[in-house]
């Protein structure tokens, strides 16, 4: 049952309240089975209390409230047009729970407003029934928070929410959610809407996934958005690896949401994703197989590294193939390092510096000053030497651009009758080998680019 102090001072308002908190950091709040529809009770508002760790609200009851006169407290620049229309409910604008806060079997008749609130550790709603909106926009929950069985009947607004570990909306059995928005929401662990029934718009546009969420058994499955929402892969030390099969199994079923849904982004990230995965669960089953079976061992092996290489490679040159920025990045930098490792190795023309050339002032001012050079050696490469240089590194960006006779005249006047270094060899097969593979990792970028445009 509630404590009977606790409710005077929560009457007295906010700064009573944190005073008395500042007073008696630990001492668990307790509101537990308070009808606060009650007139005695109708105008307690919670908003920037301090309610410090394990407050229990459990089979509270909230409704038929008139806060405008809290908001008149400049708790923020939006909360007397909030109020306005928001007379009746709960108010919790702003407050901050310790670990352990407890709002189990609530009801909430009114609006429910826990807008800018700080939840610590275990926030437990479970079994609370919101019958008007569900105000959570810019909260942030700690880790283990949990909404289970809770009921919807309205708007779920959970937008800019940040939750630094698991939590879960699922329920036992089927249940309708109206409406819910999460965007730009941020979730730090794995989250659950296991058996949810989307009964119009779930909105998870611009969402942050750092675990891929569960939604197993959830119906409505078209009416997801998932514009713009990133889905990562943090179960360990290394970002996108599990060795878990049921992390991929998971992904897998969130592509298929993303496919009814015409998410094409979210679904190729997905994609994506999903290959990651099977690349730890491949390591996983090679090095589970038994040494009796030795070419099967070898044989998983081989695919776990060759898959492991493909996906690097894929990743690092094209970003597996979401975006055109990277591909032509790569294009542009090997091709001006594969010039100027041709410009290095060039041997630039021998200049004869005589009197004809510095003039016949400048020959007899030699004379008395000192002994001149008959010839000095140039770092410039000459105009024939440019064009030649051009050719050569033309003719390993474009294969098949550049004649044979041609290419051979380059070698020579660059190179000199020594021919081609042996590390240019190389240098250039590089250049030609990158240059066709980015090419086609370009050209995959910019079919994904536009399926996308066409499905949109």
């Amino acid at each position: 049952m509630a404590n009977p102090d606790h409710l005077e001072l929560a009457r007295q308002g906010r700064e009573a309240w944190n005073k008395w908190r500042r007073r008696n950091p630990d001492l668990p709040a307790d509101f537990s089975r308070v009808d606060f529809t009650a007139p005695a009770y109708a105008k307690i508002s919670f908003a920037g209390f301090e309610l410090g760790p394990n407050a229990n609200f459990s089979h509270c009851v909230f409704g038929g409230a008139d806060h405008r006169g809290v908001a008149a407290q400049d708790l923020s620049p939006y909360a007397p047009e909030v109020a306005h229309f928001l007379a009746g409910g709960a108010w919790f604008y702003g407050a901050r729970f310790g670990p352990g806060a407890n709002f189990a079997d609530c009801t909430f008749k009114g609006v429910a407003v826990f807008q800018s609130a700080v939840f610590g550790r275990g926030a437990n709603f479970q079994r609370a029934g919101f019958m008007d909106e569900a105000n959570f926009v810019g909260a942030q929950f700690g880790d283990g928070a949990s909404f289970a069985e809770a009921m919807f009947a309205k708007l779920m607004q959970f937008e800019r929410v940040r939750f630094a570990g698991t939590v879960g909306f699922e329920a036992g059995s089927p249940s309708d959610i109206a409406y819910l928005t999460f965007r730009h929401a941020r979730f730090g662990g794995a989250a659950s809407f296991a058996k949810r029934r989307f009964l119009d718009r779930a909105d998870f546009a611009y969402a942050v996934f750092d675990v891929p969420p569960n939604f197993s058994g959830v119906a409505g499955r078209d009416r997801v958005d998932f514009q713009g929402t990133r889905f990562r892969l943090r179960e360990g030390l290394i970002p996108g690896w599990t060795t878990r099969a049921g992390t991929v199994a998971a992904i897998r079923h969130l592509r298929g949401i993303a496919r009814d849904a015409n998410a094409e982004a979210a679904e190729r990230d997905l994609l994506v994703l999903e290959r990651k995965a099977e690349r730890g669960t491949a390591w996983k089953n090679a090095h589970e197989a038994v040494w009796a079976e030795p070419l099967r061992k070898l044989g998983l092996y081989g695919r776990a590294l060759g898959a492991t290489v493909l996906l690097f490679v894929y990743g690092l040159f094209s970003d597996c193939g979401r975006g055109l920025v990277r591909p032509v990045i790569w294009l542009a930098l090997v091709n001006v390092a594969a010039y100027f490792a041709y410009r290095a190795y060039a041997k630039p023309s021998t200049t004869v510096v005589g009197r004809a050339a510095r003039g016949t002032w400048g020959w007899m001012k030699s004379l008395f000053v000192s002994t001149p050079q008959p010839s000095v050696t140039t770092s410039a490469l000459s105009a024939d030497q440019q064009r030649s240089l051009f050719e050569f590194w033309w003719a390993g960006a474009v294969p098949g651009s550049v004649t044979r006779a041609a290419y051979e005249k380059a070698v020579l006047v660059l190179f000199g009758r020594d021919g081609l270094p042996p590390l240019l060899y190389f240098v250039q097969f590089a250049q030609t080998a990158l240059n066709l593979l980015l090419v086609l990792l370009l050209a995959l970028a910019v079919r994904n680019h536009f399926r996308g445009v066409a499905r949109a």
